[in-house]
């Protein structure tokens, strides 16, 4: 027979360690972060690894279905710009799109979540993850955004950010989107450095 003691112990045992499996972070699932990786790498080929069939083409940009996606994105697209200055390309998820912001809030936060908690593991490289600070939507306003950057002194990734946010394109419509892409380094961030 069990004394008494001993079953309150072990109880108390169980609520503190089921109390501190409540309170940890969860990790970015695995599948999101394999994926993200994966976009992440092909960001060395300027995304033409993952580049799928033209959906549309304007003046200023050339607009490609990718064949990589996010588990829960709506649709995974790269953008190509024309421009003779930056040849870069941007690839995103978009990860909602409706009326319900109560919804499109969940979402937003649950990708800023996975982003941050996502670690890439990129050859001759190593591991990098995404580190930021997560702004919270207010309701009144109409966009907010969250940048995550690799803590890195890697040329081709050091300038790579991924970029969650939420918008308000029209009066009751909601999106949240997932942006990786390269911020272009101008003249003047140059010649800060040499000072």
């Amino acid at each position: 027979m069990i004394k008494p003691v001993t079953l309150g112990t072990l109880l108390l045992m169980l609520v503190i360690n089921s109390s501190a499996q409540l309170i940890k972070p969860s990790p970015a699932s695995a599948a999101f972060a394999e994926k993200l990786g994966i976009v992440v790498k092909s960001f060395q080929d300027n995304y033409y690894k993952v580049q799928g069939e033209l959906i549309s083409s304007q003046n200023n940009v050339d607009l490609f279905q990718s064949a990589i996606s996010l588990p829960g994105s709506q649709q995974c697209v790269i953008f190509r710009f024309h421009s003779t200055e930056d040849s870069s390309a941007s690839w995103q998820a978009g990860m909602y799109q409706g009326t319900a912001y109560n919804e499109a809030v969940r979402i937003y936060k649950s990708t800023c979540r996975q982003v941050d908690k996502a670690i890439v593991n990129i050859p001759g490289k190593g591991s990098l993850r995404f580190s930021g600070k997560t702004e919270n939507p207010g309701s009144t306003v109409r966009f907010v955004s969250s940048v995550y950057t690799f803590k890195t002194k890697d040329e081709l990734y050091k300038h790579l950010y991924a970029e969650v946010e939420l918008v308000n394109p029209s009066f009751d419509q909601w999106e949240v989107h997932l942006n990786i892409q390269s911020k272009q380094v101008d003249d003047d961030d140059e010649e800060d450095k040499d000072d």
